[in-house]
């Protein structure tokens, strides 16, 4: 089959060739369809090259109307830095330091408990667009750790959302991880074997089909329109993605839905794999994405009864085997390095498994979407909009 093969319940927009007329036709729109940026980012992005090669190029972003970025963990430090590397820009910005006095303040009368990190991070951005920007159509979100990044990564995100004719509702990127040797080893050697496990376990199931349309669930790399972005709550904790991905199918058609490929130009961190007792690192990514999984499911009406769950990690078992030896053979037929710490990851991987398994069906922690806050707490709304982010 060609490439360009369209497989399960979204749509795929695959890269076929270099086009360059994505940025004018992003222009064309922005008079109606503005286009806004959430840069989610810890301090310590803030101080790596990655940071200042991504701006270096939203600076030429003629269609990028707003940018707005939500940093934790840096306080005055932090946002003194962002405002720094920000000041030339030239489109509208926003800074919001996370851990800063007024928004901790705001923070602790919101009718859940908040924890720092990128999904806190990702709902306050959304939430300053939403608030403060009411001609943008498009909210984009994107890792602020991407070595080489070109500006031409968020056009292609942005345009099935953007385009009138188009006009989908969500779209995800996916692109390649490979440098010298493969990465992205949470999606190749966790996620995908396990919603096979969780198929060839529980049966059929609209759900798990939609997850496995994905080629890189995971990505942190989205747009949807301001409808879905008021509509949509936040997970706080690794498995933000999963959660997300949840809620999309919840609430729209699969027909609003796409992917996009975003090149193969795609590097940034790599995580470190972690504690055996999934308490660090990817170990414990995969616990609590695992556990955002189980969490979907039962919102589903799935039963996940011990015996299911123990069957569940064998199958994992067996499915990351045949995946570990597929990936092997794909690393030597493109003369990649192939390294043995795979090998360790499954292992470290299926023992993160066993213990979500133990914990079985736990909600994740998630933030409220802003529609729903602005139902229930319409006066909390209005102060988070009045905040001055300027004396952060």
């Amino acid at each position: 089959m060609s490439d360009f093969h369209q497989f399960g319940l979204i749509s795929t927009l695959h890269r076929i060739g270099d086009n360059g007329g994505l940025e004018k036709r992003l222009e064309e729109f922005s008079e109606k369809r503005q286009v806004g940026l959430v840069l989610p980012c810890h301090f310590e992005d803030l101080q790596q090259p990655a940071m200042r090669g991504i701006l270096g190029e939203l600076a030429k972003a003629k269609f990028l109307a707003r940018l707005v970025l939500v940093t934790n963990s840096g306080g005055h430090e932090g946002y003194a830095l962002a405002r720094h590397l920000l000041e030339s820009l030239p489109m509208q910005t926003t800074i919001i330091a996370a851990d800063c006095a007024p928004v901790s303040k705001w923070l602790q009368a919101l009718p859940v408990t908040t924890q720092p990190g990128k999904g806190l991070n990702v709902w306050l951005g959304i939430g300053a667009l939403l608030q403060r920007s009411p001609q943008v159509h498009t909210v984009a979100v994107h890792d602020c750790d991407i070595v080489g990044y070109d500006r031409d990564l968020l056009a292609r995100l942005c345009v099935p959302v953007t385009d009138p004719v188009l006009d989908y509702a969500f779209a995800k990127g996916y692109y390649r991880r490979a440098s010298g040797r493969l990465f992205g080893r949470v999606s190749r050697l966790f996620m995908i074997p396990l919603l096979q496990a969780l198929g060839r376990v529980l049966g059929h199931s609209p759900l798990l089909d939609f997850f496995e349309s994905f080629r890189y669930p995971l990505s942190g790399e989205i747009a949807l329109s301001r409808e879905l972005a008021n509509a949509l709550p936040v997970a706080m904790d690794w498995g933000l993605e999963t959660a997300m991905l949840t809620d999309v199918f919840q609430q729209i058609d699969p027909d609003l839905i796409c992917q996009v490929d975003l090149g193969a130009k795609f590097e940034h961190k790599h995580q470190p794999l972690g504690s055996a007792n999934a308490s660090t690192g990817l170990a414990r990514m995969c616990c609590e994405i695992s556990l955002s999984l189980f969490d979907a499911l039962a919102r589903e009406g799935v039963q996940l009864e011990e015996d299911t769950l123990i069957a569940i990690c064998k199958s994992y078992e067996k499915a990351a085997a045949l995946t570990l030896r597929r990936y092997r053979d794909v690393a030597r037929f493109n003369d990649l390095e192939t390294s043995s710490d795979e090998e360790e990851a499954v292992n470290v991987f299926g023992a993160a498994l066993n213990a979500s398994c133990k914990q079985g069906r736990q909600s994740t922690s998630a933030l409220p979407s802003w529609s729903q806050l602005a139902r229930s707490e319409p006066q909390l709304v209005h102060a988070f909009a009045a905040i001055d982010w300027t004396n952060a």
